[in-house]
């Protein structure tokens, strides 16, 4: 129930519906109710932003900052995939992958971009565009494109915090422990510069300042 008692003041790191937050008068007028909501985690990433967007207004009438979850769009946006120009096989992929791939990220990257066919076609248009990329600019600043992706959420207005997941398994490569959180910390030692980011946004199909102008 939102009716908390009065010595709760704050609550944070929910996932409220954008059209409940628009509407400050009705039964979700979480202030009326004398508590304050201080986040709200929405699913944002270089393959779908717009919902982050749609958010930002509702949030930044309330005083409140948005947590940007999903930022590596469940590990399709590492370099895990780079050099994976085919759709790989669906069998190997996580849970969170498969979301990504088949209910959530890719399916509106392709429709955002009017890429048609099968699923194959999609991730090849992703892989040959946005992934690519992401490769491009990890190479140039000699970081990771998970580190890409992750730096480009820094990008964003009323941001509070973003929400990655993290892994610690084998690497591929020559079977040495890797551990994922040691590796992003290279995202706080570099700066994507404006050719960099307009490059990102390009890859997503998406106007930033028309995202902003449609939702403010």
């Amino acid at each position: 129930s939102l009716y908390l008692p009065p010595e709760v003041w704050y609550n944070g790191e929910m996932k409220i519906d954008i059209n409940k937050l628009k509407y400050k008068y009705s039964w979700f007028d979480a202030e009326a109710c004398n508590f304050h909501i201080d986040s709200n985690q929405v699913s944002c990433n270089l393959l779908d932003p717009e919902e982050y967007f749609e958010c930002v207004q509702a949030c930044s009438d309330i005083g409140s900052k948005l947590l940007c979850a999903s930022p590596l769009a469940g590990g399709l946006l590492t370099d895990k995939y780079l050099q994976c120009e085919r759709l790989p096989d669906l069998s190997l992929l996580s849970a969170a992958e498969l979301r990504h791939v088949h209910e959530t990220s890719l399916s509106v990257w392709a429709k955002r971009n009017g890429v048609d066919g099968g699923l194959g076609s999609v991730w090849s248009s992703f892989h040959g565009s946005l992934l690519q990329t992401i490769g491009d600019i990890a190479f140039k600043h000699q970081v990771s494109a998970a580190s890409v992706a992750l730096r480009w959420s820094f990008h964003l207005d009323s941001l509070g915090s973003v929400v990655a997941g993290v892994q610690c398994g084998i690497d591929d490569e020559d079977d040495r422990p890797f551990s994922r959180p040691r590796e992003l910390r290279k995202l706080f030692a570099f700066v994507l510069d404006e050719e960099d980011m307009q490059r990102l946004w390009d890859g997503t199909g998406c106007d930033p300042e028309a995202l902003n102008s449609r939702n403010g």
